[in-house]
Order: C-alpha cells, then structure tokens, then sequence
C-alpha cells in the first residue's frame, strides 16, 4: 500500500511552540511547510491574504484556508478567478 503525503502550506510561522504541538498532533502523510514562497507540490495552503503568485505557485492546490473570522474583501476577490479552489474559513479561537 501507498502512503500519499497531503501537503499543506502555512505563509505565516507560528511560534515554536505552537508549530511543535501542531507536528505532534499530525498524522504521518501530512507534510507542512511555511513561508512567503509556496512549493509546488502544496495542495491546501493557510493564508489569510493569498497572492496571485502564491495561488499559482502550485498546480496541485485544491483548497485555501481563511485561518481567522471572515474572509477579506480582497482575498475574496482574487479568489473569484480561481474557482476550482475551495475557500474555508476557520475561526479556531472563538470561545
């Protein structure tokens, strides 16, 4: 059997310790990444304000995650030329 490896990509670091706990609590085939440059091996990418540069930096990305409340008029915008990528919202730190 095959493992595939979900690549996800974060254009923001969180600190260390967040970005430990994150590594600890992945599951083997997911491998992240984080910077401004996206690899072209990303299929979902974390950012709040996507550049056109980095939504076409990988042929593979399906999917972007919106990581506060609320999507920005501008992402929301540029993201209307790109419908074959699913937008997310996650609000992770509502109370």
């Amino acid at each position: 059997m095959t493992l595939h490896t979900l690549h996800v990509h974060l254009t923001y670091p969180p600190d260390d310790e967040t970005l430990a706990y994150l590594h600890s609590q992945l599951d083997k085939g997911i491998e992240i990444t984080i910077g401004e440059v996206v690899p072209e091996t990303a299929v979902i990418l974390i950012a709040g304000r996507p550049t056109k540069e980095q939504l076409e930096a990988s042929p593979k990305l399906q999917s972007l995650i919106v990581p506060w409340a609320g999507v920005p008029d501008p992402t929301r915008d540029l993201m209307a030329n790109y419908p074959h990528i699913t937008v997310h919202n996650l609000h992770h730190n509502a109370a």
